[in-house]
């Protein structure tokens, strides 16, 4: 019966996406920033021009993600949606890997940002803009077509806890 529902919301999104070159060119560039290999050069640089340790904890967390996600996925065998596909995508759906891999990165470095000395005024700017980045991720995977919505809030809320988790364990380490 949950399946029903959650199929009729997905379609139903779907049908109220409106597609303009201009916002598929942005959302293009917005997906990438969650593209694994991206992330995994940005945690490459973090080791060689500014902290080792750092590095260390957000190739764990990228790698433990990744992890959960693809289990999830050969486990759950979700199909992708064939509705308004912008780009190609290979794998299952469920959850949405780019997702999981905005909250678990992002997701650390707002942590990393709320420990830090900086101003609350900058603090509260940057935790705004990282999370403005999490939610225009998991968008540009349904606008794109490559996720249904339920895909998405499955790795949002999939991602939230293991992120939550991480730090938590984090927090012994450091």
């Amino acid at each position: 019966m949950l399946k029903g529902y959650l199929c009729n919301f997905d379609k139903y999104i779907y049908q109220k996406l409106y597609i303009n070159n201009i916002l598929t060119f942005g959302l293009k560039i917005i997906t990438s920033f969650a593209n694994t290999l991206f992330l995994f050069f940005i945690i490459l640089l973090l080791y060689l021009f500014l902290d080792k340790f750092m590095a260390l904890y957000f190739f764990i967390s990228l790698l433990l993600n990744a992890f959960i996600n693809q289990l999830l996925k050969l486990v759950l065998k979700r199909e992708r949606p064939n509705i308004n596909r912008l780009i190609n995508e290979r794998g299952y759906s469920y959850p949405s890997g780019h997702t999981m891999n905005a909250i678990s990165f992002y997701g650390l470095i707002i942590y990393f940002i709320i420990v830090s000395p900086l101003l609350i005024i900058t603090k509260l700017l940057l935790v705004f803009l990282l999370i403005l980045l999490i939610i225009l991720i998991g968008f540009s995977r349904i606008y794109l077509g490559v996720h249904y919505i339920s895909d998405v809030i499955g790795g949002f809320l999939i991602s939230s806890g293991y992120i939550i988790f991480f730090i938590h364990i984090l927090q012994f380490v450091l």
